[in-house]
């Protein structure tokens, strides 16, 4: 049983995701959501109604496929090694790895792993894989129970800043000024 308040900012937390155009579990989640709200009282109904066209979390949307969101987010519950083909900036790589979890930012859709092949962490954007391979493989995964995904984030802060900047000079109107703003 859930208070008023409880309901509303469940259904608003499932409603925050609705602009991505990839989900993992997205039929789910879309069908739990159908049955949460169907036994709701009417007033919280109609508040949920009345919110929902008041109140938006927008992310801006990226329609980069991810077919292989629910795959990756998988294969690091489970802490499964798999093998990717992956997309990088320079060229096409075939690696093993075995992922931490995945996050998504500014639209996108993350996977910080264990890359076998470079003996590191490295983090892999999931629209980037081109296949991946849930075979057995033979390397012998790394034991990552206590490193999670906030782990990750904790010791990678300085990846987030940006560092490649350059310097541009803008002259604005007032207007200008208030649409930077």
């Amino acid at each position: 049983s859930f208070t008023e308040s409880e309901a509303i900012s469940m259904f608003f937390v499932s409603q925050s995701l609705k602009y991505y155009h990839n989900l993992p579990f997205e039929n789910e989640s879309a069908s739990a959501l159908k049955k949460f709200y169907h036994y709701l009282p009417s007033e919280v109904k109609k508040t949920i109604d009345e919110l929902s066209k008041r109140l938006s979390f927008w992310i801006p949307t990226v329609n980069l496929p991810t077919p292989f969101l629910k795959d990756v987010l998988e294969a690091s519950l489970e802490q499964k090694v798999i093998a990717i083909s992956y997309d990088s900036e320079t060229t096409i790589s075939n690696r093993e790895i075995q992922p931490i979890g995945v996050y998504t930012m500014k639209g996108l859709w993350y996977c910080p792993a264990y890359c076998f092949n470079s003996k590191s962490f490295r983090l892999f954007r999931i629209d980037r894989i081109i296949s991946l391979s849930e075979k057995e493989i033979k390397t012998e995964k790394i034991n990552l129970d206590n490193f999670t995904i906030a782990a990750w984030f904790k010791n990678n802060e300085s990846n987030f800043e940006e560092t490649d900047s350059i310097e541009l000079v803008v002259k604005l109107t007032k207007k200008g000024i208030k649409k930077c703003e």
